[in-house]
């Protein structure tokens, strides 16, 4: 099993079925499972699987989205675009954002990322490895666009 729990679910809840931050369907969680080779604050593997209570409907608001596998990785997916959606900080250091956000990036090589992130000072702490074959990177050649922060 590629999962292991590591916090106890009665912390957490889902929402779903709407693009604001604190609105939707809730439900809670019976199982939560953090990737087994993920050890914060390193970058890799940085992926949990929920288990909801009940049946999670799908209608106009909610449907399921696509999980790349081992046939969507490397070289297969340069040059295509990815949608990185969230409700993640609106400026460094700043607020939520209370609307659903999302941002279209270029798949580039990972190679081109290991030069630019090699440079940050967080780089050893989270990503001593550096820009493995297990990550994505994404972006724009002349920036602009970003997944963590709007208007970076």
């Amino acid at each position: 099993m590629f999962f292991v729990v590591f916090s106890d679910p009665e912390n957490y809840y889902l929402l779903v079925g709407s693009v604001l931050l604190n609105n939707g369907t809730k439900y809670s969680i019976s199982k939560l499972s953090l990737h087994n080779k993920y050890f914060p604050p390193r970058i890799y593997h940085d992926i949990s699987m929920l288990t909801v209570n009940g049946m999670i409907m799908f209608n106009n608001e909610v449907s399921s989205i696509c999980i790349a596998n081992e046939h969507m990785t490397g070289e297969r997916l340069i040059g295509a675009t990815a949608l990185v959606a969230g409700f993640g900080d609106m400026e460094y250091l700043g607020q939520l954002a209370v609307g659903l956000q999302q941002v279209d990036l270029n798949i580039i090589a990972n190679e081109r990322c290991r030069g630019s992130y090699s440079n940050l000072p967080v780089a050893m702490v989270k990503f001593p490895f550096g820009i493995t074959n297990s990550l994505i990177c994404a972006g724009h050649e002349g920036g602009g666009k970003d997944a963590c922060q709007v208007g970076y």
